[in-house]
């Protein structure tokens, strides 16, 4: 049995991003159907998704900023302090 782990997703379409949300899932598949189970996915017709998982549990954010569309504003009110999604960018 597959053990659930936080992901990072990040959405985007052909002209901007959409948001970004971490997600407790087995894999990224799975992610990809939890966020559009919890409504926080973006309808992208068209769009693209890339995740990944977080590495450890100290990664993650606080619940303020778990399981749900997070704009871009938000994503760098968290990370202005955590290296964690400004690394992240670079992977993208």
């Amino acid at each position: 049995m597959a053990v659930a782990n936080w992901w990072y997703l990040s959405f985007a379409d052909e002209h901007s991003f959409r948001g970004g949300c971490f997600i407790r899932a087995c894999d990224l598949r799975d992610a990809v159907r939890e966020a559009a189970a919890l409504g926080c996915a973006p309808d992208l017709p068209g769009g693209s998704v890339v995740g990944f998982p977080l590495e450890t549990e100290t990664d993650v954010p606080p619940w303020r900023f778990r399981n749900r569309l997070l704009t871009q504003a938000e994503l760098d009110s968290w990370h202005e302090t955590e290296p964690l999604l400004r690394n992240a960018q670079h992977r993208q």
